[in-house]
């Protein structure tokens, strides 16, 4: 069966593929899919696609969407060679992290400037999109260096939902780490030796010897690489792997947010209540998770990285809005076998309960 892209050329994710499947100079059909006319939000779409995006590969039975999860399954599965995503662990660390600021910073800057325009009738751009516009610019310049440091640690802050993430990984597999607590309200991620380190200043931040790397996802896939006994957190195999990268780039790129946008007003500006618009995000990502969850584990039969990465995410956003059983019954029962594991229970639920206590207190 040939590959079936659903498309739309205007979208940059959708190109993203286009070159892909071209270089690797894969046979494919386009099927356009015009989001104007809301063509992803059909029955039959939303059956295949439930988070309702483009693009959507179909390959045979197999189905997965996010641009970053198509193109790295594409190279693993159809690639004569990994030059396009080396199996290098550090190599391929710094290409995962690479993809989730794509799909954290570079294309929230262009979509939260565009749809006003596109779909909402605005004819200019808001000062405050155009800046995250600067903004990524600038990150993207300072990323186009290398960094030297030594020795295996964690720049962490135990409340942060991708700490914990990374602290579950790291966990799990044994392995020894050293933290550093890195307290954002104290912005300890602005001194000059982090930003060497670090330009886009996150947490958590690794560094194994003389290699760095930020972001959680990019971190917990490079720990399994390397240190994994075997590949059962993060799988070999191609389709496999599709949906779990698909899953954190989900973390990445809707659960975070969800949780960013409705707390950072209230840790860092002093406001006392979420915007209703932000508790409308959880719930449309919680709706979105709910359709996920069709197998016990986030991303299929087995737990994987994706788990410890979407488990932190949503056992935070559980405590703004509670996960009612009634209505989201497949979560509730997945985050029931999280919290069940001994990395969980030793790992999470400390820097948990820190966010807890954290948010209870700041709001009126």
């Amino acid at each position: 069966m040939v590959l079936t892209l659903y498309n739309l050329d205007a979208s940059p994710p959708c190109r993203a593929c286009q070159m892909v499947l071209e270089y690797l100079k894969l046979p494919f059909n386009y099927v356009t899919v015009n989001t104007l006319n809301k063509e992803q939000l059909t029955e039959e779409y939303i059956k295949m696609n439930p988070q309702h995006t483009i693009p959507t590969l179909v390959d045979d039975d197999f189905v997965v969407w996010d641009s970053h999860a198509i193109v790295v399954y594409l190279v693993t599965k159809y690639g004569k060679d990994d030059a396009l995503y080396s199996s290098d662990p550090k190599k391929r660390a710094l290409i995962d992290q690479r993809l989730h600021f794509d799909t954290g910073v570079l294309f929230p800057a262009l979509r939260d400037t565009l749809v006003p325009i596109v779909y909402f009738g605005e004819k200019q751009s808001k000062p405050e999109n155009l800046e995250k516009i600067v903004s990524a610019y600038d990150f993207t310049e300072k990323f186009l260096t290398k960094a030297s440091i030594m020795v295996l640690s964690l720049y962490n802050l135990d409340a942060s939902p991708p700490c914990r993430a990374c602290q579950m990984a790291l966990g799990y597999l044994n392995l020894p780490v050293k933290y550093i607590t890195t307290d954002l309200l104290k912005k300890d991620h602005h001194t000059e030796e982090y930003l060497k380190m670090n330009p886009q200043h996150t947490i958590p931040t690794l560094v194994d010897d003389d290699f760095v790397v930020w972001d959680s996802h990019a971190i917990v896939t490079y720990l399994v690489t390397k240190y994994g006994k075997d590949d059962s957190l993060y799988p070999t195999d191609a389709k496999k792997r599709a949906i779990i990268d698909q899953r954190l780039h989900f973390d990445t790129g809707i659960l975070f947010p969800a949780l960013r946008y409705t707390v950072a007003p209230i840790f860092f500006f002093g406001e006392k209540q979420p915007k209703p618009e932000n508790l409308e995000k959880i719930k449309s990502a919680y709706e979105f998770t709910e359709k996920f969850l069709t197998k016990p584990w986030i991303a299929g039969d087995e737990l994987t990285v994706a788990d410890f990465c979407c488990s932190a995410t949503i056992s935070s956003l559980n405590t703004i809005i509670p996960i009612d059983a009634g209505i989201y019954p497949n979560i509730s029962g997945w985050l029931k076998r999280c919290s069940e594991l001994d990395a969980y229970k030793k790992y999470n639920l400390p820097g948990l309960n820190d966010f807890k206590s954290l948010y209870e207190s700041r709001v009126g």
